[in-house]
């Protein structure tokens, strides 16, 4: 009886040992796909990035192409949800304030295949006080964007 007690933990750890193998597997495969997935959580993070290095009290100096002006605006919050516009491209929203206490809307243009990789590549205001200047319009599975009048 004393054999089988030593037989049966060795036995246990052989088992436990030839069970975990795939389950370290699928864990280091899952953990390379999220390494290579982009999502809302990591584009915010590249724009609080981008604005932290221009100004660390979260102020970012925008052209504003339809006045000429450069504004200096005060990041507020990062808007949930993206837009894809191509393999590797995407758009997503941040809330502003801006000197004189307007609240203005900036979509951030973010490049990059991997999480690593991201780079916001423009900003653009589309709206200011709650009037926007485009908007997004999907056609054929592709985003659009449709300049208003």
């Amino acid at each position: 009886m004393l054999k089988s007690t030593k037989i049966l933990p060795a036995a246990t750890l052989a088992f436990s040992m030839f069970v975990a193998v795939p389950t370290v597997v699928q864990a280091e495969e899952m953990s390379t796909t999220q390494a290579n997935t982009v999502d809302d959580e990591q584009l915010a993070t590249t724009i609080r990035t981008h604005v932290f290095l221009e100004d660390q009290n979260k102020v970012l100096t925008v052209k504003d192409e339809k006045t000429g002006q450069n504004l200096k605006l005060s990041l507020d919050d990062i808007d949930g949800d993206h837009h894809l516009l191509a393999p590797g491209k995407y758009v997503k929203s941040a809330e502003f304030t801006g000197p004189n206490g307007e609240d203005y809307t900036l979509d951030f243009w973010v490049e990059g295949q991997q999480r690593k990789e991201l780079k916001v590549t423009n900003v653009d205001i589309r709206e200011v006080d709650g009037v926007e200047r485009y908007e997004w319009s999907e056609k054929d599975g592709v985003i659009h964007r449709m300049d208003k009048k």
